[in-house]
């Protein structure tokens, strides 16, 4: 990551196209032709999707900085018509989203017991610990990602954590006792982490019969194999099954896990952050000169023709002003970490969720389903589904576009949560669409 500078970033200039970095590991966006195709059906086909979004030059491409996840290991694009021959259809036995908290019995280790509770000093040289993501934030949040189906909680008592060990810990359903590895942190963060593959083995044996997909949130660690420090999340998507961690997304641990703040989404798309990045990498090439809206000066559109990306640039850099324009909280309002550390997690169990419908990593355009390689990839990364994702989302919940982000307007201009700039960012983005939409260029 580049060296963090003190002057305040103003995100004058945003672009639209990947980084300079890109053409070193080979990465190219696919042309437009073909990111319009790959919204839709093969001609002929009888399968009747919703309309998506085609407006396509609202919707930047993956950044591709360096170590990110398509930089490492690019992946093959997924369209629409792949999707449909790998897809978990949802059916009216099969339409439910569930999320399940285990519950911990008093008997398994306290060390266990507390999870959610970094260990050291910087647990607390920044005031109190947030409080963490509350379960009906997370399943209100999703009703209106995958607006159309119905989420519900799975009820603690199909699933607790009842005795532990120094290896492991018991997981109790109503079907089976699942035995979950467990192994002290590698970096110390956490006391304890659990095996992530052994607990995705556990969600497929708590899977509802009328589920179309379940996901296990957990506070606790998770590791998947030795060589781990640590995973936030992974999903078995043919099996209909996701875990996520809440742990690593604390915003108070993002010091010591090395975390660059200054440029989450949607400043990420700032051109000097990119320039200043891709430099500190020894990346000499320059970026092209031919790529259209490759930097676009925010400031030089009127706020009636605002696209999405600048509105929320414009939303993010105001709500930000009582935050040293980082859009990050400060350390003397817990409530607003709460709130940050809600709006990280939420983006992943969306992801992860999505795999359960049989969507694949995104590499059309930065979007919530891009692969992520890191912590700080995750927050670089939008909270929309670009148009090709957008499309298989729509079929499987057979929504419309506009109702589906009226729905999540909704829950990010809740009172509570509205003010932090992520939301407020987002909110602008989905209104900025929705405006689109009315206008007849969405």
């Amino acid at each position: 990551m580049p060296p963090r500078d003190e002057r305040t970033c103003f995100h004058k200039v945003l672009s639209y196209a990947s980084s300079p970095h890109a053409a070193q590991c080979k990465y190219q966006q696919p042309s437009e032709e073909d990111r319009l195709a790959a919204t839709e059906p093969k001609p002929g086909s009888k399968v009747a999707i919703p309309r998506t979004r085609t407006d396509i030059q609202n919707f930047p491409a993956p950044l591709v900085l360096p170590d990110d996840d398509l930089a490492v290991d690019p992946d093959r694009p997924q369209d629409f018509q792949t999707w449909l021959g790998v897809r978990n259809q949802v059916t009216s036995r099969r339409r439910t989203i569930y999320v399940a908290c285990p519950a911990v019995d008093e008997h398994v280790n306290p060390d266990l017991r507390s999870g959610a509770k970094p260990e050291g000093v910087w647990a607390t040289q920044q005031g109190q610990i947030p409080t963490q993501p509350r379960m009906q934030d997370v399943t209100d949040f999703l009703a209106a990602f995958y607006h159309g189906l119905p989420v519900k909680e799975l009820q603690s008592r199909n699933c607790e954590f009842t005795s532990s060990t120094k290896s492991s810990i018991w997981l109790n359903t109503q079907k089976q006792r699942m035995q979950i590895r467990v192994r002290p942190s590698p970096d110390g963060l956490y006391p304890y982490q659990l095996n992530l593959k052994d607990l995705l083995e556990a969600a497929m044996v708590m899977l509802p019969s009328d589920a179309h997909a379940l996901c296990l949130l957990l506070d606790h660690d998770l590791f998947e194999d030795d060589e781990d420090i640590f995973v936030c999340g992974r999903a078995y998507g043919g099996r209909r099954v996701a875990v996520v961690s809440t742990a690593r997304y604390n915003p108070l641990l993002d010091g010591v896990q090395g975390v660059e703040e200054d440029h989450p989404w949607p400043v990420s798309h700032c051109q000097q952050f990119i320039d200043d990045t891709c430099r500190a990498h020894g990346d000499s090439r320059k970026r092209p000169r031919t790529t259209k809206l490759s930097g676009v000066d925010r400031h030089s559109r009127g706020p009636k023709n605002e696209p999405p990306l600048e509105a929320a640039v414009a939303a993010f850099v105001e709500a930000s002003a009582s935050t040293h324009g980082t859009g990050l909280p400060t350390s003397s309002d817990p409530s607003l970490h709460s709130t940050l550390w809600l709006a990280r997690v939420l983006r992943t169990v969306s992801h992860e969720i999505g795999h359960c419908f049989g969507i694949g990593h995104c590499a059309y355009y930065a979007c919530l389903m891009q692969g992520s390689a890191s912590l700080t990839e995750d927050i670089r990364q939008p909270p929309y589904l670009c148009p090709v994702d957008l499309a298989k989302v729509l079929a499987s919940t057979r929504a419309t576009v506009a109702d589906r982000y009226a729905a999540l307007l909704q829950f990010c201009e809740r009172e509570k949560i509205k003010d932090l700039p992520h939301f407020a960012a987002y909110a602008a983005w989905l209104k900025s669409s929705l405006e689109g939409e009315r206008l007849g260029w969405v």
